[in-house]
């Protein structure tokens, strides 16, 4: 029988370093697919037959008993397979009674469960144990630190998943996580070791303050909202990570992007992929925001960046050169300085596509000098701005904020969308209302005017649109006291936005799996130039519809974001334009 390619175990003799890095066993997933129920069940019978068998029992297990089975079972074999596919393969769990209390797996159905699947081989184990360090040779150990039961997937449990048409990859699809518990997390920096190789941050305890109490009961509230809207991906929820948590000005202002949990989540996927997905069965749009990050430090520059020009052609480099001033943004908003010469990572991969040196080709310096040239702002990056630091973590939380207060807009009437940090996703109909919602919420965060975008559907083409801010009617009040000219367009179909197409080339719109950046090879179309799995610091870092998304004379006035009344705002925020908008440059 074809057990599947993929369905190989890692049942080498364990090293110490191996079992010191198990996975946590938390018995919390349920069986959803057919596949995962017939092995549930399979495993169950088997169980209780061996029990029967052996006169461990004398009778079945009644429908109270025999659910307890299943979900031990069933939450045991996703953490088994979780860690073949992201991993090492083993896991740990203490075996104290104590350690199970208020789980939804009991002491006594785990430990049958393991005995018994240890019993019939498939699954193999390693007692705890105890660390001990010797002082001098010759003399005393004294224990360190214990270790608790460790626990992986024999070959014939692989096979018997293969038979029932499981592989590890696919865990997510076949076992349902539950929503995340806590989704807010704050990471220290990341730092670089002598050889320039990036270590992150790692987590940071912290005590809830009002506001982050405020922030994580707004992921839930997400959370919650877009359970099961997502067909066709994997996604169990967001956790929402800041960075440089150890920052003494540090206040939930910095980075503050979602990640979507689960493996092989949709964020992880390719372009392509993500538009055959669903949401509430309705087919999907992806709306990228261009140049984010530049058009964010313009905006707080009090400057505008032309929407109509693609930002990554210059004078003088042309087309030719785009990939490179691409890359030269990448890694210049992964620092908060310019640098004085390319990432070793850039020059490497420049090599391998060219045969040449990325620094004698495109000297880091006179590059840097051409771009400034062309957008002066970029001449103070580094530099504090109105007081306060403003660096790649303080525009992410500016991108993070407006990408997450239209996700909130949209939400308010209804309407399920998913992002991937700068880019949204929504069902078909809602594409034009999404536009002004993004629109809106980048104004309101940044003072921007207007947002370039590119829209990509499956069956139309790639669509470049400019997104301007709704003009508010206090706005024309002021306007006609100061002569201040905000001109408020007479078609109100107009006042959305402008499908007017840039002058540059489409931009491509491919997101790889978030670890595997290439700025050379098709990057994603803006400045989502962190692209880190959740955990990692990102510094250096239709149906229903009304009509087609790209007929213009399907655009409907959408109302502003002004629904968010400030008593729905985090303690210090204030609207946009008032004095206590006060984030530290974030």
């Amino acid at each position: 029988m074809d057990h599947m390619d993929a369905q190989t175990t890692k049942n080498d003799e364990p090293g110490w370093s191996e079992l010191q890095d198990a996975t946590y066993a938390a018995l919390n997933c349920k069986a959803v697919t057919e596949e995962a129920r017939n092995l549930t069940s399979t495993l169950c019978d088997q169980i209780t037959a061996m029990e029967l068998g052996s006169g461990k029992r004398q009778h079945k297990r009644g429908v109270k008993k025999a659910e307890q089975l299943r979900t031990a079972v069933e939450s045991f074999i996703a953490d088994l397979l979780r860690a073949q596919a992201t991993g090492n393969g083993w896991v740990y769990r203490p075996k104290r009674p104590e350690s199970f209390t208020g789980d939804p797996v009991g002491h006594r159905t785990f430990k049958t469960v393991t005995e018994t699947l240890i019993s019939t081989g498939l699954v193999e184990t390693k007692r705890g144990f105890q660390d001990a360090v010797q002082w001098e040779k010759g003399g005393p150990k004294f224990g360190t630190w214990r270790w608790a039961t460790r626990f992986r997937a024999t070959q014939a449990l692989l096979d018997l998943c293969a038979e029932h048409g499981l592989k590890p990859d696919d865990v997510d699809r076949h076992f349902l996580l539950p929503l995340p518990e806590h989704p807010l997390q704050r990471r220290r920096a990341s730092k670089r070791d002598d050889f320039g190789k990036k270590i992150r941050g790692t987590p940071m305890s912290y005590r809830h303050t009002p506001k982050s109490e405020w922030l994580e009961g707004t992921i839930k509230e997400l959370n919650e909202f877009l359970d099961g809207k997502l067909g066709g991906g994997v996604h169990r929820g967001y956790v929402c990570v800041f960075n440089n948590g150890d920052d003494p000005h540090f206040d939930w202002d910095k980075g503050g992007r979602l990640y979507s949990q689960g493996h092989k989540n949709y964020q992880q996927t390719s372009d392509s992929e993500r538009l055959k997905l669903t949401i509430d069965g309705e087919p999907v749009c992806e709306i990228d925001i261009r140049a984010s990050y530049l058009t964010i430090l313009h905006a707080l520059h009090k400057e505008h960046l032309d929407p109509d020009k693609d930002p990554y052609v210059l004078p003088g480099l042309g087309e030719d050169g785009r990939d490179v001033v691409k890359s030269w943004f990448l890694a210049t908003f992964g620092y908060d300085r310019h640098l004085s010469r390319w990432p070793q990572e850039m020059s490497d991969k420049y090599r391998d596509r060219t045969g040449k040196a990325l620094g004698k080709v495109y000297p880091i310096k006179k590059l840097r000098e051409r771009i400034i040239g062309a957008y002066p702002v970029l001449a103070h990056w580094g530099e504090p701005f109105d007081g306060h630091k403003l660096g790649w973590a303080e525009l992410m939380y500016r991108e993070s904020s407006a990408v997450q207060a239209a996700m909130f807009t949209l939400k308010h009437h209804g309407i399920a969308s998913f992002t991937v940090h700068d880019s949204l996703i929504v069902p078909r109909h809602a594409v034009s209302f999404a536009i002004q919602c993004l629109a809106d919420a980048y104004h309101y965060e940044a003072g921007t005017e207007d947002i370039a975008l590119v829209v990509h559907s499956m069956d139309e083409p790639e669509r470049h649109v400019i997104g301007r801010r709704e003009v508010q009617d206090w706005e024309l009040e002021d306007e006609a006291e100061t002569n201040h000219s905000l001109a408020k367009p007479e078609n109100e179909a107009d006042s959305e936005y402008s499908f007017a197409e840039p002058e540059g080339e489409a931009l491509d719109g491919a997101a790889e799996a978030e670890d595997q950046v290439d700025p050379f090879y098709n990057p994603k179309d803006d400045d989502d130039f962190h692209r880190g799995q959740y955990g990692e610091d990102d510094d250096e870092e239709g149906n229903g519809g009304t009509a087609s998304w790209s007929d213009p004379e399907a655009a409907y006035r959408a109302p502003s974001i002004e629904w968010l009344k400030r008593d729905m705002l985090p303690p210090g925020r204030g609207h946009y334009g008032e004095d206590d908008d006060n984030e530290d440059g974030g």
